[in-house]
């Protein structure tokens, strides 16, 4: 979970990820979601849960091969909320390990 996106518009999401078993994650997916804060004054959009998941970044895609080693899987995001708390949602079906991280690297298209 991010608090702030540093208002930057776009950004790119690492996810470090391992999976204690190996079977049938080939082409399967961890979700990334956004829950827009501060919307209306200090009013934030609602909670995700298993049912609603608010805003879709993208999805991180599994590759089976690697399943034993760490992956590092990317997502480019474009107009993302100016702040926001992230989640993940495991569409894999099989267990991650402890130790993953999520990482971001703001981004935009004006000049440094």
């Amino acid at each position: 979970m991010v608090g702030d996106g540093g208002s930057y518009p776009d950004a790119e999401f690492v996810l470090k990820v391992q999976f204690v078993t190996v079977t049938s994650i080939e082409n399967k997916v961890i979700g990334l979601y956004a829950r827009p804060l501060n919307i209306d004054g200090t009013s934030d959009a609602p909670t995700p849960t298993t049912t609603y998941a608010e805003k879709y970044i993208g999805s991180f895609v599994l590759q089976a091969s690697a399943a034993s080693t760490d992956q590092y899987l990317t997502v480019f995001a474009e107009g993302l909320p100016k702040e926001a708390e992230y989640y993940l949602y495991n569409l894999s079906g099989q267990t991650i390990t402890a130790g993953w991280t999520l990482k971001v690297t703001p981004r935009t298209y004006k000049a440094s």
